[in-house]
């Protein structure tokens, strides 16, 4: 239904999956290469900073912390 919707033909998939595997190494560079920008990259790490091994910090990059702790309801 989704592949109609977007006026994909009924075969997409399997279309879609011989091209991948006809890709070569040297494609996939040409294209990493075109669209990933590694200095645009943002990891999110959700998780206890102190259980975190190794310490975050040891990534050699810029680490800001922000606190998402949800506040007890107010009674």
């Amino acid at each position: 239904m989704r592949y109609d919707y977007y006026g994909y033909p009924d075969d997409f998939i399997f279309r879609f999956q011989k091209a991948v595997k006809t890709m070569t190494a040297a494609q996939v560079q040409t294209a990493a290469a075109q669209y990933l920008k590694p200095e645009q990259i943002v990891t999110l790490i959700v998780g206890n900073k102190g259980a975190i091994q190794p310490p975050l910090e040891t990534l050699n990059t810029k680490v800001t912390p922000l606190d998402v702790t949800i506040p007890e309801p107010l009674s």
